[in-house]
């Protein structure tokens, strides 16, 4: 039996709101033929024979069609919106996480190379900075590079390191996180040579009264490894090679996140995106977030 378009059960509110912006509301009654993304993990790692091994065995596992996104390195579309990761023995085994393709193009847009300082400023909840992590590896064995991820919520910013500890293996040794405002974050990127025991050494030599001077909290990165969270690696003066502003929106043009007021109740959908000026604040926050970034940059 044919289900109700969810565009008819909007609340008035939103309603209105679609109109005042000029969107046909017929555009959320699409949402059922909506597919999702997964990406490949150390895609670059991987034979083009492994690679469609794994595409097989989600296909199998998901009961859908799921094909390689063109000109999107590593992601795969799954046809069917509802299939859940857990179901797929290739999320099971850490070989899958899922990411949206706008997410992956706005990564890779950057043309990270490896040595490269990238700073995401809005990077909860982790899955850009896993894949800006990977890409500072690509072809360097070990980098030197190193991602700076930045979030206002300690919360999120937990996310992101759980994804980190948990995906990126040796990659995470180049990876900080610090839970602070995008729109005023002011470290800029670790020292050169960071890493380089020998250089810290003979820099604590020929200034020994940095030896023991003591960070601010503003410094001082929520997650770091230990090569990247002592005073050396954060007193650099350099700006970034590389800045990510994936900037916070009101949703209301995404189509899978408005269906989820499907399961949540319409109501919220009236307070949370028209009725809280999101959509007069979200903008102002959205041009600090850039300027700051084009600041660091």
């Amino acid at each position: 039996m044919d289900t109700e378009p969810a565009a008819s059960q909007f609340p008035p509110n939103f309603l209105a709101f679609l109109e005042e912006n000029h969107i046909d509301v017929d555009v959320y009654n699409v949402q059922k033929d909506l597919p999702r993304y997964v990406r490949i993990l150390r895609f670059s790692q991987k034979s083009a024979c492994e690679v469609c091994e794994l595409v097989q065995q989600i296909r199998t596992d998901a009961k859908c069609d799921v094909s390689e996104v063109d000109g999107v390195p590593g992601f795969l579309r799954i046809a069917n919106q509802d299939t859940k990761l857990s179901q797929l023995r290739a999320y099971v085994a850490g070989d899958i996480i899922g990411m949206d393709v706008s997410s992956g193009i706005a990564a890779l847009s950057l043309s990270v190379e490896p040595g490269d300082n990238v700073l995401d400023l809005c990077c909860a909840p982790g899955a850009k900075l896993l894949l800006l992590a990977e890409l500072l590896a690509i072809d360097a064995g070990v980098s030197h590079g190193t991602v700076t991820g930045v979030d206002i919520s300690p919360h999120r910013i937990a996310t992101c390191r759980s994804l980190i500890k948990k995906h990126a293996g040796s990659n995470k040794g180049f990876v900080r996180l610090y839970a602070q405002d995008g729109t005023t974050f002011n470290c800029r990127a670790p020292r050169a040579k960071w890493w380089d025991p020998a250089e810290i050494r003979e820099v604590q030599l020929e200034h020994p009264e940095r030896k023991g001077r003591r960070r601010t909290m503003l410094d001082k990165p929520w997650f770091a490894p230990k090569l990247l969270s002592t005073n050396y690696a954060c007193s650099g003066s350099d700006l970034y090679d590389r800045v990510l502003v994936d900037a916070e929106c009101t949703h209301d043009g995404s189509l899978a996140h408005v269906q989820k007021y499907e399961r949540w109740g319409w109501e919220h959908l009236d307070t949370q995106v028209v009725n809280n000026n999101r959509s007069q604040s979200v903008p102002i926050l959205q041009s600090q977030l850039l300027e700051n970034g084009w600041r660091m940059l």
